[in-house]
Protein backbone atom coordinates (compact mmCIF):
# COMPACT_ATOMS: atom_id res chain seq x y z
CA UNK A 1 0.00 0.00 0.00
CA UNK A 2 1.40 3.47 -0.83
CA UNK A 3 2.52 5.75 1.94
CA UNK A 4 0.24 8.53 3.12
CA UNK A 5 -0.04 11.34 2.44
CA UNK A 6 0.13 10.85 -1.32
CA UNK A 7 2.49 13.24 -3.10
CA UNK A 8 0.45 15.11 -5.73
CA UNK A 9 1.43 17.33 -8.66
CA UNK A 10 -1.33 19.58 -10.02
CA UNK A 11 -1.34 20.73 -13.66
CA UNK A 12 -3.77 23.29 -15.04
CA UNK A 13 -3.40 26.44 -17.15
CA UNK A 14 -5.82 28.29 -14.85
CA UNK A 15 -3.88 29.63 -11.85
CA UNK A 16 -7.06 30.34 -9.90
CA UNK A 17 -8.21 26.74 -10.31
CA UNK A 18 -4.78 25.51 -9.15
CA UNK A 19 -5.07 27.63 -6.01
CA UNK A 20 -8.63 26.45 -5.33
CA UNK A 21 -7.73 22.78 -5.90
CA UNK A 22 -4.64 23.05 -3.70
CA UNK A 23 -6.67 24.61 -0.90
CA UNK A 24 -9.46 22.03 -1.35
CA UNK A 25 -7.02 19.12 -1.09
CA UNK A 26 -5.28 20.50 1.98
CA UNK A 27 -8.42 21.58 3.82
CA UNK A 28 -10.56 18.55 3.03
CA UNK A 29 -8.08 15.77 2.47
CA UNK A 30 -4.93 16.96 4.27
CA UNK A 31 -4.28 13.52 5.67
CA UNK A 32 -4.52 11.94 2.23
CA UNK A 33 -2.61 14.39 0.01
CA UNK A 34 0.32 16.76 0.03
CA UNK A 35 0.65 19.04 -2.99
CA UNK A 36 4.33 18.90 -3.94
CA UNK A 37 4.02 21.23 -6.93
CA UNK A 38 1.87 22.95 -9.49
CA UNK A 39 2.43 23.63 -13.18
CA UNK A 40 0.62 25.59 -15.84
CA UNK A 41 1.82 23.73 -18.92
CA UNK A 42 3.56 20.72 -20.35
CA UNK A 43 7.22 21.69 -20.05
CA UNK A 44 6.89 22.75 -16.41
CA UNK A 45 4.77 19.69 -15.61
CA UNK A 46 7.31 17.28 -17.10
CA UNK A 47 10.22 18.97 -15.35
CA UNK A 48 8.43 18.98 -11.99
CA UNK A 49 7.22 15.40 -12.39
CA UNK A 50 10.78 14.20 -13.02
CA UNK A 51 12.22 16.26 -10.16
CA UNK A 52 9.49 15.76 -7.54
CA UNK A 53 8.51 12.14 -8.31
CA UNK A 54 4.85 12.51 -7.30
CA UNK A 55 2.68 9.46 -6.73
CA UNK A 56 -0.34 11.14 -8.33
CA UNK A 57 -0.69 13.74 -11.07
CA UNK A 58 -3.99 15.59 -11.43
CA UNK A 59 -4.00 17.33 -14.78
CA UNK A 60 -6.27 19.36 -16.97
CA UNK A 61 -7.40 17.24 -19.92
CA UNK A 62 -8.39 20.45 -21.70
CA UNK A 63 -5.01 22.18 -21.79
CA UNK A 64 -4.77 24.43 -24.89
CA UNK A 65 -4.03 22.93 -28.31
CA UNK A 66 -4.51 19.32 -27.17
CA UNK A 67 -1.56 19.55 -24.79
CA UNK A 68 -3.42 17.57 -22.12
CA UNK A 69 -3.32 14.38 -24.18
CA UNK A 70 0.28 14.97 -25.19
CA UNK A 71 1.20 15.50 -21.54
CA UNK A 72 -0.52 12.27 -20.49
CA UNK A 73 1.52 10.34 -23.08
CA UNK A 74 4.77 12.08 -22.12
CA UNK A 75 4.23 11.54 -18.40
CA UNK A 76 3.36 7.89 -18.90
CA UNK A 77 6.57 7.33 -20.88
CA UNK A 78 8.85 8.89 -18.25
CA UNK A 79 6.96 7.88 -15.08
CA UNK A 80 5.13 4.62 -15.83
CA UNK A 81 4.30 4.01 -12.17
CA UNK A 82 2.62 7.39 -11.48
CA UNK A 83 -1.16 7.54 -11.16
CA UNK A 84 -2.58 10.06 -13.65
CA UNK A 85 -6.08 11.43 -13.18
CA UNK A 86 -7.21 13.87 -15.86
CA UNK A 87 -9.87 16.47 -15.11
CA UNK A 88 -12.27 18.12 -17.55
CA UNK A 89 -15.12 20.57 -17.86
CA UNK A 90 -16.42 18.83 -20.98
CA UNK A 91 -20.17 18.43 -21.26
CA UNK A 92 -21.46 15.07 -20.04
CA UNK A 93 -22.57 14.34 -23.61
CA UNK A 94 -18.91 14.03 -24.74
CA UNK A 95 -17.49 12.82 -21.42
CA UNK A 96 -17.51 9.11 -22.34
CA UNK A 97 -15.61 9.81 -25.56
CA UNK A 98 -13.07 12.02 -23.77
CA UNK A 99 -12.63 9.39 -21.04
CA UNK A 100 -11.90 6.67 -23.62
CA UNK A 101 -9.34 8.91 -25.32
CA UNK A 102 -7.68 9.80 -22.00
CA UNK A 103 -7.50 6.14 -20.92
CA UNK A 104 -6.14 5.10 -24.32
CA UNK A 105 -3.39 7.71 -24.02
CA UNK A 106 -2.34 6.52 -20.56
CA UNK A 107 -4.49 8.23 -17.93
CA UNK A 108 -5.85 6.09 -15.13
CA UNK A 109 -9.13 8.00 -15.13
CA UNK A 110 -10.93 11.15 -16.25
CA UNK A 111 -13.12 13.05 -13.81
CA UNK A 112 -15.47 15.97 -14.35
CA UNK A 113 -14.28 19.07 -12.51
CA UNK A 114 -17.80 19.80 -11.30
CA UNK A 115 -17.85 16.59 -9.19
CA UNK A 116 -14.38 16.90 -7.66
CA UNK A 117 -15.83 17.61 -4.23
CA UNK A 118 -17.52 14.21 -4.00
CA UNK A 119 -15.62 12.06 -6.49
CA UNK A 120 -11.95 13.12 -6.37
CA UNK A 121 -10.82 11.07 -3.38
CA UNK A 122 -12.44 7.79 -4.53
CA UNK A 123 -11.16 8.37 -8.07
CA UNK A 124 -7.57 8.93 -6.91
CA UNK A 125 -7.75 5.95 -4.55
CA UNK A 126 -8.85 3.69 -7.43
CA UNK A 127 -6.09 5.04 -9.68
CA UNK A 128 -3.40 4.51 -7.03
CA UNK A 129 -4.67 1.03 -6.21
CA UNK A 130 -4.61 0.09 -9.90
CA UNK A 131 -0.90 1.01 -10.08
CA UNK A 132 0.03 -1.12 -7.05
CA UNK A 133 1.65 -4.49 -7.69
CA UNK A 134 -0.44 -7.44 -6.57
CA UNK A 135 0.40 -8.73 -3.09
CA UNK A 136 0.32 -12.37 -4.13
CA UNK A 137 3.11 -12.19 -6.72
CA UNK A 138 5.80 -14.71 -5.74
CA UNK A 139 9.24 -13.28 -5.13
CA UNK A 140 11.88 -14.94 -7.30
Amino acid sequence: MPTRPLRVLLVDDNETFLEILTRFLLENHGGEFVVVGTAGGNAAALAQAKALQPQVILLDFDLPAGQGLALIRDLRSVLPQVSIVAMTLQAPVVYDYCRRVALTDGADDLILKNVLITELLPCVQRAVQARQPPNDVPVT
